[in-house]
């Protein structure tokens, strides 16, 4: 589902761009800052929701994917926004000083677009208020941020600039950033649950909380049982101590 979602999610983030941000691109540093506030802003926004959402819809508890969406949402509109000031900073800084090093002429964009896959990488960690996915997702945000950058470098430059480089890019990143962050999670997991029955086997939960709570309710961190509940009510809990 993630991967699915990430190429939904990158489609939809070059539509929300191509029609919303018609021109973007200028050279004016001001107005080319702003422009990448609100490019990442949406793309933030729509990423990050995805993210957060495609564990829910792949455990078939809607109600918990759109909570998850609805909470990633503004994590990703703000860290999109913020995310595309400091690229931008970022990317004319070292553009200028790409200009006296061949060498260079990929990292601008790699940089600006790693600090947005941070943002974007962390918005499922943030809905799921765990801090541990949040520097998971961070990490992992980065490593495919900056793969993406790279990505529509490489097609910007052989190109015309018109849209079709930047949809292709768009959909790398939100593939890239989506991938690298499973990954991310995966190396760094100390403790998990592995769901043998009531629901999908063989599902992986993570336990990356102080407290995990499990129970048939969507709004448990482990959801198990084919009931839905519809009291917000989770019947057990792991706890993390100093021991671990």
């Amino acid at each position: 589902y993630g991967l699915l979602l990430a190429v939904g999610a990158g489609a939809l983030a070059w539509m929300a761009n191509e029609f919303l941000l018609p021109g973007h691109g200028t050279n004016v540093t001001l107005i080319a800052m702003v422009q990448n506030a609100a490019y990442f802003m949406m793309a933030g926004a729509i990423f990050g929701g995805s993210l957060a959402a495609s564990e829910g819809l792949y455990l078939g508890e809607s109600k918990r994917a759109w909570d998850q969406a609805e909470m990633a949402f503004p994590v990703g509109v703000f860290g999109g926004a913020v995310a595309g000031v400091i690229g931008q900073g970022l990317f004319l800084g070292l553009q200028w000083a790409g200009s006296m090093f061949s060498s260079m002429s990929y990292l601008p964009r790699m940089v600006g677009w790693a600090v947005a896959g941070a943002m974007i990488g962390a918005c499922p960690g943030a809905a799921a208020k765990s801090k541990q996915r949040v520097y998971n997702g961070a990490i992992g945000g980065v490593i495919g941020g900056a793969i993406g950058g790279s990505l529509f470098e490489l097609l910007m430059s052989s190109k015309d600039g018109s849209g079709g480089p930047r949809l292709v890019a768009l959909i790398s990143l939100g593939l890239a950033v989506g991938l690298m962050v499973r990954v991310v999670e995966q190396m760094r997991k100390q403790a998990w649950l592995t769901l043998l029955a009531g629901g999908p086997e063989g599902k992986m939960f993570i336990v990356s909380k102080d407290v995990t709570t499990l129970g048939s309710h969507y709004q448990c961190d482990v959801v198990v049982g084919s009931a839905r509940g519809s009291v917000p009510r989770c019947e057990a809990a792991i706890k993390a101590t100093a021991a671990g």
